[in-house]
């Protein structure tokens, strides 16, 4: 009955439709004229012919072969995407002559979601998810009633979509194939906008943390030694500072030594560096100075890499980049998709259409973090529904190689500085202290992409002696090659010392590396024979001796090993193994002068080494000057399973014995990070392979934050030396006053729901989370961070769902991000007789700024006011105000409140409700 009732709308659909139309729609029955010049004479013979050629009888056939123009659905599956369009074909008696049954183009382009773009040569650019093809519209028949039409066979030849009609659901159904479940996604990358939104800036001056370490060691009864270090960090003029002082003796003033003081400003395209740092050319001096002064790099055409270094300032990392733009090309047939993926085959990076030439290429494909791994889909006709055929297109680069035109300026200039090592100063002095300045260096370097492959530098320097330098770095399109190579020439000896290394990685599975320098020459070798299984070779002048080796791994489920073994022409053997099952552990290494084995179990049942308590055996041999000591102990161990908030364990402890050739006594160490901001450690070796002396060592080293105060800081605190951070602190505003509060607790819980940095995941960001808030270490810049309202504490709110925060090296910005109470407002608009009255608008209006949020009551008479911030808030129902009525949201208000209002003849009442729970509403 359903599809009988479906099929009379269909034709009454028709007939009044046909009231309005003039003329047949017989297509064999127009002229060329009519057709246009999409059709010829022969066109129309060949569909009469076509259209004659069926299995009936003569007398049926000549009434069946008039196709006429009809409703019918749309159906893609199972899924009706178009109730109701007009096609042209005949089904008095079946589908007759399907294959020429003509549809609109745009109903079949809307149906299987194809969008259509006009390419300069007059060409259509088809596209769907499915789907990716040129098509030329001269194919396409334009049909007098129906305009420009697919016939069912080219729906199934050019889009490769299965078509049939469904008599009992009245509707042509569409079987577009089904994508793969693994098939690379497309990449969406959404624009960081931050113009417009509230703006957070850092600070400009400031300290940001500071920390200490001490150690005391020694030997039980003897004197103890006790070192320390001292530095400390933080923001000036848009940069970071650092400064780091080594206290050889804290008791004695006299050793201490300013070890390094740097102001460093990096930006994407120029840094400065003042005060200690490195030289950019290899220095001549010796091992004793070091280098102060002042450095500037400027960068046209590229970004550095981004190194997050607790060491500093680099100026030769400065100048290399991980986004080398190569170009990939090739063959394949025209009409083939060509998809250029990551070798893991995440996400869909690029893709063309191959045209008539045959030729697919991929420009500026970037080698990013040092990737140069890609692989090429080939999808034959456009079908992205189709199994690929997989091409490797794998590239090198090497750091130093630049794009094209891309070019770095580098200008330095400082002197050397030295210590006195005497001991005949009799109080601290400030030469002491800071040291003696040297002779000046300095020098001025280039360096520019000429070619895809091509990168050279050159400068001059003085260093003792005025030098000249020279850089060459080469990586050949289409061959797994790369050549670097550099030289210094003294202008007054003449001396010229080259330094050079070449790479050549042939497949996956064979790499091959020549290094040479002022020292010595030397190669490597790796060659992956079988999964798992390695060749290993490598040889140096300066040790004279060449080994060779192997290097195997295997894993499954429950055990995992890996190891290896060289031998060299000298006859020396040395070993590594590592192996897991379960609990079970083994660690072996040994040499031609040592072993060490160990073998542990964890009593707890968690994995080998993992946390939990667990037994050790260690035993350790030494060949010393043609003595062979040994020493076995035994030992329990503990790991906590609670870390840190730089993800050490809050304890980590052994205790056991030991007994070897010098004796015996008692092994235990200790290592705690209990106290917040001190990472304590403790060691105690009554007996060692060399002899049987008590010693101990004990290190302490309390780290501090001191921005927005002093609270205790994490072992990362040295990665802002060259980057800067967010402090994210989201917080409940109890009092509404956009302050936290030292009362007020920061949301921590599932704050990967509920902030994003840059359209990306919090946890993409890996954020230290403490209970300050949580951290991440970001470059300078600005950034955007978003608030998504799916993560809201509930019954609070957030009044800005987005700001642009600025970021500098040395401090962490803090982002306050107040939550204020959200009330919920419900109930029923009713007349006089209390019958609800649907329809009705309902508006809160809060009394200070006159801000409206409103509701329109449903079929029950019930509104729902959700999102109300605190205030004094009056109401208007349908226009009318209720007087009077002022309702106040306030710390001490029910999160969910009910109202019903009547509407008299005198005006409107108001019934107040404070239910125990908050009801159910229906919405």
């Amino acid at each position: 009955m359903k599809a009988l009732s479906r099929k009379l709308l269909f034709l009454v659909l028709f007939l009044c439709w046909s009231i309005g139309t003039a003329a047949s729609a017989n297509p064999t029955e127009r002229t060329i004229e009519e057709y246009g010049d999409a059709h010829t004479s022969k066109q129309v013979e060949e569909e009469k012919e076509n259209v004659k050629q069926t299995n009936y009888s003569s007398d049926l056939e000549l009434a069946l072969s008039e196709f006429t123009v009809f409703p019918v659905g749309l159906n893609v599956g199972s899924r009706n995407v178009l109730p109701t369009t007009l096609i042209k074909g005949s089904e008095l008696a079946g589908a007759v002559n399907f294959s020429e049954w003509l549809i609109p183009f745009d109903s079949v382009t809307q149906a299987l979601g194809i969008s259509v773009s006009e390419l300069d040569n007059g060409e259509w650019e088809l596209r769907s998810s499915s789907l990716f093809i040129r098509l030329d519209p001269t194919r396409l028949q334009l049909d007098s009633d129906l305009g420009l039409v697919f016939s069912v066979e080219q729906i199934q030849t050019l889009l490769g979509v299965s078509v049939q009609f469904e008599q009992l659901d009245y509707a042509i159904r569409f079987d577009p194939p089904q994508l793969d479940n693994n098939r690379p996604s497309d990449r969406t990358e959404q624009p960081v906008i931050t113009e417009g939104l509230p703006a957070i800036a850092s600070s400009q001056f400031g300290i940001s943390g500071v920390a200490q370490s001490i150690r005391a060691a020694g030997q039980v009864g003897d004197d103890i030694q006790t070192r320390g270090s001292f530095s400390s960090l933080g923001t000036v003029f848009g940069g970071s500072w650092y400064l780091r002082t080594e206290q050889s003796d804290i008791g004695d003033l006299d050793s201490w030594r300013l070890s390094e003081f740097q102001y460093l400003r990096q930006h994407k395209t120029a840094d400065i560096a003042l005060g200690s740092q490195p030289t950019f050319w290899t220095s001549q001096s010796g091992q004793s100075s070091d280098y102060w002064g002042a450095t500037y790099i400027h960068r046209w055409g590229f970004e550095p890499t981004e190194v997050r270094s607790t060491s500093g300032f680099n100026p030769r990392q400065r100048l290399q980049t991980d986004r080398m733009g190569r170009t990939i090309i090739g063959e394949a047939d025209p009409g083939t998709v060509v998809q250029l993926v990551r070798d893991i085959r995440e996400t869909v990076i690029d893709e063309v259409l191959v045209d008539s030439s045959g030729i697919y290429r991929f420009e500026n494909v970037l080698q990013a973090n040092g990737s140069g791994r890609y692989q090429v889909l080939l999808y034959p006709n456009g079908q992205l529904t189709a199994i690929p055929e997989e091409r490797s297109a794998s590239f090198s680069s090497l750091p130093e190689q630049m794009p094209v035109g891309a070019s770095a300026l580098v200008t330095s200039g400082g002197f050397s500085r030295q210590f006195n090592t005497s001991s005949s100063a009799s109080r601290p002095s400030f030469s002491g202290f800071v040291g003696d300045i040297g002779d000046f260096k300095g020098g001025v370097a280039y360096q520019r992409g000429l070619t895809e492959s091509l990168t050279l530098g050159g400068g001059i320097v003085q260093d003792g002696n005025p030098l000249a330098l020279a850089e060459a770095f080469y990586a050949p399109s289409g061959l797994p090659l790369t050549i670097a190579v550099s030289a210094q020439a003294d202008l007054r000896t003449a001396e010229t010392t080259i330094a050079a290394n070449a790479q050549y990685r042939p497949s996956q599975n064979l790499f091959v590396n020549l290094s040479s320098d002022r020292l010595s020459q030397s190669f490597s070798t790796e060659w992956r024979v079988a999964q798992g299984l390695t060749l290993l070779a490598k040889g140096d002048t300066r040790d004279g001796a060449i080994s060779s080796g192997a290097r195997f791994s295997f894993s499954n489920k429950s055990f995992y090993v890996f190891g290896n073994a060289t031998l060299d022409t000298k006859s020396r053997i040395r070993w590594n193994l590592s192996s897991n099952r379960g609990a079970l552990g083994l660690r072996h290494y040994g040499n031609e002068n040592t072993t060490q084995s160990e073998l542990f179990y964890n009593l707890s049942g968690n994995y080998a080494y993992g946390d939990g308590h667990g037994l050790l055996v260690n035993y350790d041999t030494r060949n010393r000057n043609g003595s062979f000591n040994q020493l076995g102990t035994l030992s329990w161990r503990y790991r906590s399973a609670q870390n840190a908030n730089d993800g050490r364990p809050l304890w980590d402890m052994q205790f056991g014995y030991g007994i070897g050739s010098s004796g015996s006594g008692v092994i235990a160490s200790i290592s705690t990070a209990v106290l917040p901001g001190v990472e304590l450690q403790a060691r105690y070796q009554g007996v060692s392979a060399f002899d049987d002396g008590d010693t101990f060592q004990l290190e302490l080293r309390p780290r501090f934050n001191l921005q927005g105060g002093f609270s205790p800081a994490n072992r990362h605190q040295d990665r802002l030396r060259t980057a800067g951070g967010l402090l994210l602190q989201p917080f409940l505003d109890e009092n509404n006053n956009g302050i936290r509060d030292n009362s007020e607790s920061i949301i921590r819980e599932d704050l990967d729901l509920l902030l994003s940095i840059d359209h990306q995941n919090l946890s993409r960001y890996r954020p230290d989370v403490s209970e300050e808030g949580a951290s991440v270490v970001l470059s300078p810049d600005v950034y955007r961070v978003d608030l998504d309202p799916s993560g809201y504490p509930l019954n609070w709110q957030a009044d800005e769902t987005a700001y642009a925060v600025s970021v500098v090296a040395g401090q962490y910005t803090p982002v306050e991000i107040p939550f204020t109470r959200a009330y919920t407002l419900i109930g029923m608009v009713l007349d006089e007789k209390g019958d609800a009255l649907a329809g009705q608008r309902v508006e809160a209006i809060e009394t200070s700024s006159d801000r409206r949020q409103s509701s329109v009551t449903n079929a029950a008479g019930v509104f729902y006011l959700e999102g109300l911030s605190a205030g004094d808030y009056r109401f208007e129902i349908g226009g009318k105000s209720a007087e009077n009525e002022i309702i106040t949201l306030d710390r001490t208000a029910e999160e969910f409140q009910e109202t019903n209002f009547r509407i008299m003849p005198t005006g409107i009442e108001v019934q107040r409700i404070l239910p125990e729970t908050p009801p159910a509403v229906p919405r």
